[in-house]
């Protein structure tokens, strides 16, 4: 309806949204679901704009910038779409779930589940069945506009909190091997965020809050060269003594340097998480009261992040486009481990940097070919120490799990990788496409260990029951 003033006035049943549109743009919705009410302000200073939005980006339609775009990303998963085994979330999917955790988001993707653990954490499945511990962590390949966010051979098995999924222009997944391209963690399938590309968008400031002190918080920002993307979430969790508190920032800028197109990225994350431990018992689930019990409030997990890369591309010859990118991470975890005896702590780290290099030539029929090659090295570092002995369970656990340092090392590795990847149409409707990729790696590794050989005790003594249960190597 249209008021006095000329002014739009938009009621929309369906989200209970009101839409008030001078030169101002105020937004104001109301979200219900059964007990949950949250109230979400938007506030825009409204720009006179033009043209198309940039990576689907479902809220804004900004002047598309003067750069000319040569290709979106490097390494999409363009091979395994034709195969029929990768899915996209749009930009506009996500604004629609405006997920809080990755399991509210990849539920709509065929074959992928993500379990949700407590506050940020989370079990990858991805056509296979949901894997936990070490196996969960070379399986899955996490990636950021193409990138890995670790470097080959690291992992966490909750490495999806440190993507900023919930401000992303678009998700992807490939379902299935994908090491020819991207390496060997991609064993079931990667899922790759693809941040927002600048371009001139409106002030936008999100506020959210609900039940157990949530309050949820998004600012985006961009002009022709520059896109800002924060976001940040606080809660005191529905467990006691479950707080959470978690920050993402993501910066992009676009310019062209002579014959180049240069779009670079910089992320960073922080999360403060008191996590709940695991509740036991035979038929506890039949006791509502214990759902909100914390049978371990001494649990803790910090992490923070740091990624930058800058994606240099230009066209060579008629068609082709070149792409280089050179990448630099950095990342830091400290977390309590209460599901195993001992409670032990651990802290591990990883700085790394590399270059990626990426070629994609057309063939004939709507065909592309394409080769790459990569360079990376890492440095990081594990310990893990118990503060006291183990008071509970057999005498074999309490004589194998000793008080003191568990692990203490360093490790250095070095990759090189050269890839082709090929997909040629068999017909012009293109229902028929042969496929195939090949990839050659060699990744090495230089350890040092920090603390004694073999399996003593960290003072050199040693255990009853045929020595301590963590075996610790010599350098090499």
């Amino acid at each position: 309806m249209a008021d006095d003033q000329g002014f739009c006035v938009r009621r929309d049943r369906q989200d209970r949204r009101l839409v008030y549109h001078p030169q101002r743009l105020i937004i104001v919705t109301l979200r219900l679901h059964r007990r949950l009410a949250a109230a979400a302000l938007v506030c825009a200073a409204a720009a006179p704009t033009t043209g198309s939005h940039a990576r689907n980006d479902p809220v804004d339609t900004p002047v598309s910038p003067k750069l000319v775009i040569v290709v979106e990303a490097p390494r999409d998963i363009s091979l395994w779409t034709a195969a029929g085994s990768g899915s996209t979330i749009s930009g506009a999917d996500i604004q629609r779930a405006r997920p809080t955790h990755a399991n509210e988001l990849f539920g709509r993707v065929p074959g992928t589940w993500i379990s949700r653990g407590d506050g940020q954490e989370s079990l990858t499945a991805i056509r296979s069945p949901v894997l936990t511990g070490a196996g969960a962590c070379g399986a899955f390949l996490f990636m950021e506009d193409g990138i890995p966010i670790r470097p080959a051979g690291f992992c966490n098995v909750n490495n999806l909190f440190e993507l900023n999924f919930a401000q992303a222009a678009r998700v992807e997944v490939a379902r299935g091997p994908a090491g020819g391209l991207y390496g060997a963690n991609a064993l079931h399938g990667a899922i790759n965020v693809i941040s927002p590309r600048p371009g001139p968008r409106p002030l936008m400031f999100e506020l959210e809050t609900g039940p157990d002190d949530t309050a949820i918080g998004q600012v985006s920002y961009g002009t022709q060269h520059w896109r800002l993307d924060a976001q940040g979430q606080s809660t005191s969790g529905y467990r006691d003594a479950a707080d959470l508190g978690e920050q993402k920032l993501g910066l992009g800028h676009l310019t062209d340097i002579g014959r180049w197109q240069v779009e670079s990225h910089l992320s960073a994350t922080n999360l403060n998480q008191e996590t709940a431990g695991f509740i036991f018992g035979k038929n506890a689930y039949r006791n509502a009261g214990l759902r909100r019990d914390n049978p371990n409030p001494e649990a803790y997990r910090d992490a923070s992040s740091l990624r930058m890369h800058s994606a240099w591309r230009a066209t060579v010859g008629e068609h082709s486009v070149l792409s280089i990118t050179p990448y630099a991470r950095w990342s830091r975890m400290d977390f309590l481990q209460h599901f195993l005896p001992g409670q032990p702590t651990e802290e591990n780290g990883q700085r790394s940097a590399g270059v990626i290099l990426d070629l994609r030539q057309p063939l004939g029929n709507g065909g592309e070919w394409r080769w790459g090659a990569a360079g990376e090295y890492a440095k990081g570092f594990l310990q893990e120490v118990q503060a006291g002995p183990v008071t509970e369970g057999s005498a074999f656990l309490k004589a194998t799990r000793p008080a003191g340092v568990h692990y203490d090392f360093e490790v250095a590795s070095r990759m090189v990788a050269l890839w082709h990847a090929i997909d040629l149409p068999l017909d012009d409707a293109q229902h028929w496409h042969v496929l195939h990729s090949l990839r050659a790696e060699r990744l090495d590794y230089d350890y040092d260990n920090q603390t004694l050989t073999g399996n003593t005790r960290d003072d050199g003594t040693s255990c009853t029951f045929g020595g301590w249960m963590f075996n610790l190597p010599a350098d090499r």
